[in-house]
């Protein structure tokens, strides 16, 4: 990412959350005060509301007085002998109805109602001469007398031409005084029921109810305050206009605020974002530009220094510094490139060398005409003479070797006209890129043919001869590989083919030697990812005791099915591991399988059971294993003396082996010395390991057989038991195996002749004909 871009995607953040945050925080503010001003604004709608009612109570209890206390009502009730009273009453009626203002109402009514609310007489000022009470007057006024009140006023909402609210009161009055009866003396009175219109009322409400969005109600109590806009206004005694909104009436107006401060955030970011990067591209990055520039000329062989800025500014002060950097640089380029691309020992190209120039030729068109083979070398028993000679003898053998094998192949270049790369790779591993133009010439071999020369009889440099040979692998392009990996490995795999096929050779690679490889690949990755207990599982190998004819123990043996590769033997796997490092999880977990079955083990053949084990070779130099062991007997209440650890015959004795040892024998474990005669354990070797058993490998027995010299087995068994060993016979297939060696001594028989591995129902049902037929 460059400095613009990288300018860009740190200011625009920054300028965002800052900006974002000082939005964000505005329009919550904003917010707060829109409900606090909305809640002030319906306060006020209400309390306007309130007055509205109480402006129209105070008229109508104004003109239902005035009414009442007419002269006309009076007359009315006092001369009923009059017959003209109701025209009277009816005139007086229609100049006080026609004498109100619209502004004090636009629709106005008096009734008068018999204590059977019959109407005596109605009248309103509409242009309907036929026009009746409503019936929502009637029932109020029925509804409250039979409630016992007096007087009563009542707020109606109806549907008419005129109005669409009134304001409905009235009062009784006896019609022999004229004035409020007594409330158990109501037979003798009359209502009289005043009604004007309540519009102003209904718009002042439906404006509110719009507003909010929510309706306004009336009841005799106020309402609790649930929200910010649960209200109670107080219209009159014991009557309360109540209104609950949830401020949804709010969304319109904080979308509009929120747009206007959207607009205002974007405008605000994209102005200061281009002011900011206009700024920083003047002053910080041009210069900084200018000079990286200027650094790529350098590094193009345009220019062989930075200008020498004299400005006082960070700019001029760093190109300064990089002119001197980069003459240092450029004095010690050289130096470090040499010393990146050689071996420091023997002055040979390196691996980084190597690869570098397989790159070169791999992408150049000269492959095309030209044959291009690696020659992997490595050196056989290099490690022993470190071992015993000291390492600086292996150091000056290693540059012998690379001396004399350069004049060999300069000479072979000279005289073939080919171009090749001798290189070191690590340790005893060299390695040659060879290209020839002569392609039918198969010079890989030529070369190789005369590295093997330098080995004939050991090879000899000024210090002596010394057995070391060498093996070598061959790959060539294109039929072997194409990237500097593929014809690298495939060289590797091809040198421990020779080494397989007895060292001292050269392989060339194949592909059935890459199938060994891909199967060892795959044995390998299985290895690292599988779950041992899904697919390992233990099987048991008979041991017979040579005097009792009877079963006296299991060696515990481990397979493996792979639901990939199938089954794989441990001749196959076990080797991978140890190589890998892996047989520690392997080792553990069949340790602690053991340990789990052996319940149930000596549960169905036998408590006088011994276990044998197989410890890898490469788990003896473990200091962990003795207590792993130790913690899991402890766990599983295993007998130590009734376990039996089997090491192989070539394992290599030091110090911290011999200690594993020990501690387990210590801790009254058995050991045995396995496959002894595959080996070259020495009599002194025998005699020191402390183990109890010495188990003969079945193909030392097989050779003894085949050569006729069975007779050399019996100072081994005498040797073995005078130091206290038991001797076990392995790979016996035969009687007469049995009858020789149980003639010179052995203690007891392991084979297919007595039983094969098998797991433990089939080694129950075995043991069962085992006895009936051996041990009756």
């Amino acid at each position: 990412m460059n400095l613009n871009k990288r300018v860009i995607t740190l200011i625009i953040p920054v300028i965002i959350a800052i900006y974002g945050i000082g939005t964000y925080l505005i329009y919550k503010g904003q917010v707060q005060d829109l409900v606090h001003s909305e809640q002030q604004q319906l306060e006020r709608n209400m309390s306007e509301l309130a007055i509205v009612y109480a402006n129209r109570i105070r008229f109508i209890d104004s003109y239902l007085y005035a009414l009442s206390q007419s002269n006309s009502i009076h007359n009315y009730f006092e001369d009923r002998s009059d017959q003209y009273r109701e025209v009277a009453l009816a005139e007086s009626l229609e100049d006080a109805l026609d004498q109100l203002k619209p502004t004090d109402a636009q629709f106005a009514s008096f009734a008068l109602l018999s204590s059977k609310l019959e109407v005596q007489l109605y009248y309103e000022n509409s242009l309907d001469p036929f026009a009746e009470i409503s019936l929502n007057q009637t029932d109020f006024v029925r509804s409250q007398i039979q409630s016992g009140h007096i007087q009563a006023t009542q707020y109606i909402e109806t549907k008419a031409n005129t109005y669409n609210a009134l304001l409905v009161k009235y009062k009784l009055l006896d019609t022999r005084t004229l004035t409020i009866p007594l409330k158990h003396h109501l037979k003798n009175t009359i209502a009289i029921v005043v009604s004007i219109d309540a519009n102003i009322f209904y718009r002042q409400k439906t404006y509110i109810e719009q507003y909010s969005n929510a309706k306004i109600t009336l009841s005799t109590n106020p309402i609790e305050k649930r929200t910010p806009f649960s209200m109670s206004s107080k219209l009159a005694p014991q009557l309360y206009a109540s209104i609950s909104a949830n401020g949804d009436f709010l969304v319109d107006k904080k979308n509009q605020l929120l747009f206007s401060l959207a607009s205002t955030f974007l405008a605000m970011t994209l102005g200061s974002t281009i002011l900011l990067i206009v700024l920083i591209q003047r002053f910080l990055i041009s210069p900084i530009t200018r000079l990286d520039r200027e650094l790529e000329k350098i590094d193009s062989t345009e220019n062989s220094n930075i200008t020498y800025l004299s400005t006082n500014d960070e700019i001029g002060r760093l190109s300064r510094k990089f002119h001197h950097l980069y003459k240092e640089i450029s004095d010690n380029y050289l130096i470090t490139k040499k010393v990146s691309e050689e071996d420091q020992l023997t002055k040979l190209p390196n691996r980084y060398k190597f690869n570098q120039r397989i790159s070169h030729l791999l992408s150049s068109h000269r492959l095309d005409s030209h044959e291009l083979a690696i020659i992997y070398i490595d050196l056989d028993n290099f490690k022993y003479i470190n071992d015993k000679f000291g390492h600086s003898t292996g150091d000056a053998m290693l540059c012998a070797f690379s001396d004399q094998l350069s004049l060999l192949i300069t000479e072979h270049d000279r005289t073939h006209g080919s171009s090749s790369l001798f290189s070191r790779l690590s340790g005893d591993e060299f390695a040659i890129v060879l290209l020839n133009d002569q392609i039918h010439h198969d010079h890989a071999q030529i070369i190789s043919m005369h590295v093997l020369s330098l080995f004939k009889d050991g090879f000899t440099f000024e210090q002596g001869t010394f057995p070391v040979s060498s093996s070598i692998g061959i790959a060539k392009y294109p039929q072997d590989g194409h990237s500097v990996d593929d014809l690298t490995s495939h060289a590797d795999a091809a040198m421990y083919q020779s080494k397989q096929n007895g060292k001292n050779q050269y392989s060339y690679y194949s592909k059935e030697l890459d199938k060994k490889v891909q199967r060892h690949r795959s044995i390998e990755k299985e290895l690292r990812n599988t779950h041992f207990s899904n697919e390992f599982f233990l099987v048991f190998m008979p041991i017979i005791s040579a005097k009792s004819h009877s079963l006296v123990g299991v060696e515990v043996l481990l397979r493996w099915i792979s639901p990939e590769l199938g089954f794989i033997g441990p001749d196959e796997f076990i080797p991978i591991a140890e190589q890998n490092g892996l047989y520690d999880k392997v080792d553990r977990w069949v340790i602690e399988q053991t340990f789990i079955q052996y319940a149930e083990l000596t549960a169905l053949i036998g408590s006088n059971i011994q276990v044998s084990l197989n410890l890898s070779s490469a788990q003896l130099g473990s200091n962990e294993l003795s207590d792993f062991i130790i913690e899991l007997t402890d766990k599983y209440k295993i007998p130590p003396e009734k376990i039996e650890f089997e090491i192989t015959e070539t394992f290599e004795g030091n110090h911290t082996q011999d200690a594993l040892l020990t501690t387990l024998n210590q801790h009254g474990f058995q050991l045995a010395l396995d496959d002894f005669g595959s080996g070259f354990t020495s009599i002194t070797q025998l005699v020191q390991h402390p183990v109890h058993k010495i188990k003969f490998d079945r193909w030392f027995l097989k050779t003894l057989v085949d050569s006729n010299k069975q007779q050399v087995i019996k100072p081994l068994i005498e040797l073995c038991h005078a130091q206290d060993m038991a001797v076990t016979a392995e790979g016996i297939e035969d009687e007469s195996m049995v009858a020789w060696l149980n003639e010179y001594g052995c203690d007891y028989y392991q084979g297919y002749h007595f039983g094969k591995p098998m797991n433990l129902s089939e080694l129950v049902n075995w043991h069962k004909e085992f006895q009936s037929e051996y041990e009756k």
